[in-house]
């Protein structure tokens, strides 16, 4: 089976599975990060934003809810993005941002974000759409 969506090399030629895989393997020799893919996998992580199990650069692996310990509130579930200076491995600067779950009723049209500076967290602030 190939790709949904096929990709194109610089000279448009089509990209195996297997030329894939050797990019993204460059990619981690880079020490750069890639890390869960796009999305959550599971409710029954730890419910906690600050949690360093929730905080390394990427896609969180947990949903997590807006009342979990130091979420910005609310009973909805949210998709967490860390976006991290430098470290990549949840102890540097970073940026949260959380991205809704369901979008089906106002408190969840809204996008979330946070960030931490020398170790200090910011308040939660969001940006709302209609």
């Amino acid at each position: 089976m190939g790709l949904l969506f096929p990709l194109k090399d610089t000279n448009n030629k089509d990209l195996s599975i297997a030329d894939v895989n050797a990019i993204l393997l460059k990619f981690d020799a880079m020490d750069s990060v890639l890390k869960g893919g796009f999305g959550a996998a599971t409710t029954a992580g730890v419910e906690d934003w600050n949690d360093p199990s929730n905080l390394a650069a990427g896609w969180c692996q947990t949903l997590l809810l807006g009342s979990a310990a130091n979420g910005m509130g609310g009973s909805n579930y949210w998709y967490l993005l860390n976006l991290e200076y430098t470290s990549k491995n949840g102890t540097g600067n970073l940026t949260q941002i959380a991205f809704p779950y369901d979008v089906s009723s106002p408190t969840g049209r809204k996008i979330w974000m946070r960030s931490r500076f020398s170790g200090t967290w910011s308040s939660w602030y969001s940006v709302t759409f209609a």
